[in-house]
């Protein structure tokens, strides 16, 4: 009778043991955005508490150390889970194998509009998706575009056509208000030139 009950102990023993459940995953999140650790936090404390298998944590780094510490981690082999990319400029990483294609991993991702997908997209494959959407304007000078006769373009064809006519009549086209040069950069070479550059020449590297 004790050796019956002694087994039976072991056996409650292994079975308590084991009904501990699998291990949690962890997910490293990384980005050059510093100022989001609270945000993130908060973002992330909500999805955590909602996949109890499942951890994400967020470890920026310092945006002008980014670029040359992601793609050192990446080559190491201990690259973060989930990264922000550059736009346009992380296609050697897709095709270093360090990116995954995300053509049969995000659903509905057929229906993102293609200049959407277009900063992270090679040939036929899609290795990064946007996460928010930013409108960039841009004012003009109503008396310089009456001075010339000109309408507001409404096509990026009108839009360089007109900025061909004023530079050509000894105008300054495009001035910005800011000391940053990054923000000539996004908006108007990055968010508006190569956009109308990847639609005209879909699936070439630029």
């Amino acid at each position: 009778m004790k050796k019956t009950i002694f087994v039976l102990l072991l056996l409650v023993f292994f079975v308590s043991c084991s009904g501990k459940g699998p291990e949690k995953t962890v997910l490293s999140f990384t980005s050059w955005r510093t100022e989001d650790i609270e945000r993130m936090e908060r973002i992330l404390s909500v999805f955590n508490s909602k996949h109890s298998d499942l951890e994400v944590k967020f470890t920026p780094i310092k945006d002008t150390e980014y670029d040359a510490q992601l793609r050192t981690s990446l080559a190491s082999g201990v690259g973060a889970d989930i990264i922000f990319l550059r736009s346009f400029t992380s296609v050697d990483m897709y095709k270093s194998g360090y990116l995954l294609d995300l053509n049969d991993v995000i659903p509905g991702i057929e229906n993102f509009p293609t200049a959407a997908k277009s900063a992270w997209s090679w040939e036929k494959y899609v290795y990064g998706i946007p996460f928010v959407g930013v409108t960039h304007g841009v004012y003009y000078n109503k008396d310089i575009f009456t001075k010339y006769g000109l309408n507001p373009p409404q096509t990026w064809n009108e839009f360089i056509n007109i900025a061909k006519k004023l530079k050509e009549s000894g105008e300054l086209v495009f001035a910005q208000g800011t000391v940053d040069a990054w923000t000539l950069y996004e908006v108007v070479f990055s968010g508006l030139g190569l956009i109308s550059m990847v639609e005209k020449n879909p699936g070439k590297s630029l």
